[in-house]
């Protein structure tokens, strides 16, 4: 498992993504 201070930008950006769309779905099926 990588730490924070090893992840890289890239990996970042993707699970930054990632972890929003996982909000959006919850708060949208939540709603819904």
């Amino acid at each position: 498992m990588n730490t924070i201070r090893d992840i890289s930008p890239g990996e970042f950006t993707l699970w930054l993504a990632f972890f929003i769309c996982i909000v959006l779905v919850w708060n949208w099926s939540y709603k819904g």
